[in-house]
């Protein structure tokens, strides 16, 4: 039997490992959209010797509230801001955006320009990248005993990979005295 040259088991190993798709389970996710939805978590593999680096790994799926981080500020006594900060990659759909008072009724505040797109899941259509910030008036509101309640849904994608379903959250603040 002739012997093998030192490590050519491992590269033949290494190289079968880089050739084959790795499969891992992924939580099975219901949604009446037909986008493709994002996964709930990824996984990194590093190769041999060397420390995954989160962040930078190509096709790395962010939490939802990750790619589109909100906060809320009460500004003075007069305005509530509603601000994401989108992530390098993602965006954010104008169109998919909507504000609900505690009623569940429609607020149509002035929001800031939008980059037009031709996307490829909703065709023509309005995108915020980077930034979203919106100014609310507290007159436009309802406010139960120095509350108030916010309905929330937009929804976002990572470039040219997939698109969140529709977000929906509730914002409930208390107003300063």
């Amino acid at each position: 039997m002739k012997a093998e040259p030192a490590g050519l088991r491992w590269r033949v190993a290494a190289a079968a490992l880089l050739c084959s798709p790795l499969l891992f389970a992924q939580p099975v996710l219901r949604s009446s959209s037909p986008l493709p939805v994002a996964p709930q978590s990824s996984d990194v593999v590093a190769s041999p010797g060397t420390t995954p680096r989160l962040g930078v790994v190509a096709n790395e799926v962010l939490p939802v509230d990750t790619a589109f981080a909100l906060t809320t500020v009460i500004e003075g006594q007069r305005d509530l801001l509603l601000n994401w900060v989108i992530e390098p990659g993602y965006y954010l759909y104008r169109d998919k955006l909507q504000l609900l008072d505690a009623s569940g009724q429609p607020l149509v505040p002035a929001l800031p320009s939008a980059e037009a797109v031709m996307d490829e899941f909703f065709g023509d259509t309005f995108v915020y990248h980077n930034t979203l910030t919106i100014r609310l008036p507290l007159s436009l509101l309802q406010i139960a005993d120095g509350r108030i309640t916010l309905g929330l849904q937009y929804q976002g994608c990572a470039h040219e990979r997939y698109c969140y379903p529709p977000q929906q959250r509730t914002v409930e603040l208390t107003l300063p005295h």
